[in-house]
């Protein structure tokens, strides 16, 4: 008798055991979460930039004014003091499209307030082109070749999210 409670103990805790471990392993992965391009990108010539793709499809580009942060360049204008350019992407082998939508800027005022002004665009603007990742001693960059023009590359280093 104490045999046989024993083999049904047994039994039960494999079962259990086993019912916990097929729980455990659902389908919870983020459609295109495996994409390489999901991370937050900085530009490697400056840090007033960021791309950060998400595994969602969306994508924000952010900008910081430079003369806030005691550099030089033109990247925004004097009376913006930070941008936030929002869309989403897709890719497509190494080809990849950007959809920017909208954008949120922070403005300094004449009399020196700030104020957050929002704009959707009425029709999106769309960047597209190829794009490649390298790695050099534990750091991922990102080239972003985009097809406007004559061209635009920019290199990015980044980090996955």
């Amino acid at each position: 008798m104490i045999k046989r409670n024993l083999f049904r103990l047994m039994a039960l805790m494999m079962v259990t055991t086993l019912c916990m471990g097929f729980t455990a392993c659902g389908d919870d992965d983020d459609e295109g979460n495996d994409s390489p391009i999901v991370a937050t990108w900085t530009n490697s010539s400056n840090d007033n930039q960021q791309y950060q793709f998400k595994s969602n499809g969306d994508v924000v580009n952010h900008v910081v004014n430079p003369k806030f942060k005691g550099v030089t360049d033109q990247e925004l204008s004097d009376s913006e003091v930070e941008k936030y350019v929002y869309g989403t992407y897709s890719l497509n082998g190494n080809r990849f499209t950007i959809t920017w939508t909208k954008e949120k800027t922070l403005v300094v005022k004449s009399d020196n307030t700030q104020a957050w002004e929002e704009k959707t665009y009425s029709a999106p603007k769309v960047d597209a082109g190829t794009f490649t990742i390298t790695e050099d001693l534990g750091t991922y960059f990102l080239t972003l070749n985009i097809e406007e023009g004559d061209g635009i590359s920019s290199t990015w280093s980044g980090w996955s999210d």
